[in-house]
């Protein structure tokens, strides 16, 4: 092998790396973008069960039927009041963000109306209706359903996690559509 050949052979492997390591460091910069989003999907199709979770949690202090040290069942019940606490307080505020949702919803002129009941009807009534059924209710498609639910549950995060949280999310996202709260692009 020529020397030019080993150095060209060099150059292509270092381009490599280099193109390697730029898009890795592209992909990491970008997963947690949508983290939030998931969360708030994960809270509201959950949010029936944390609901029942909540009326019918049980802790005692007394666990006699358990195999538990004496300390270990005092731990044990305070762990699981702290965790049905936390878990009311997270619906207690899920609650709140979903009656100021419907309320901006009834204001927008446009199909953002019916996005509060989109999600009302997918993920809060307790009768549970498949998506069949809510897209005919407001005589959408099945995929228009879906957008329109995409749509709200990036708005619902925005109202849920705050600015600060979601501002990477909106500049220049495809499904941010209310122009009177976009974010200027300028870092």
């Amino acid at each position: 092998m020529s020397e030019i050949q080993k150095n060209l052979s060099m150059l292509l492997e270092n381009a490599i790396n280099e193109a390697v390591k730029k898009y890795l460091k592209e992909k990491e910069k970008s997963q947690p973008r949508y983290k939030k989003i998931c969360e708030t999907k994960n809270i509201l199709e959950n949010y029936r069960s944390l609901k029942a979770y909540t009326k019918a949690a049980v802790y005692t202090k007394n666990c006699e039927g358990l195999d538990l040290a004496a300390n270990d069942s005092n731990v044990y019940a305070i762990s699981i009041a702290e965790s049905l606490e936390n878990t009311r307080f997270i619906l207690m505020y899920i609650d709140h963000i979903l009656s100021f949702y419907k309320e901006l919803c009834s204001l927008s002129e446009n199909e953002e109306k019916i996005f509060y009941y989109l999600i009302y009807d997918m993920h809060i009534n307790s009768k549970i209706q498949n998506c069949d059924l809510i897209a005919n209710k407001y005589n959408i498609s099945r995929a228009t359903l879906f957008r329109y639910l995409n749509r709200a549950y990036i708005r619902l995060s925005y109202l849920i996690f705050g600015l600060y949280d979601m501002k990477n999310i909106f500049i220049n996202h495809q499904y941010f559509f209310n122009p009177r709260f976009q974010l200027d692009n300028k870092n």
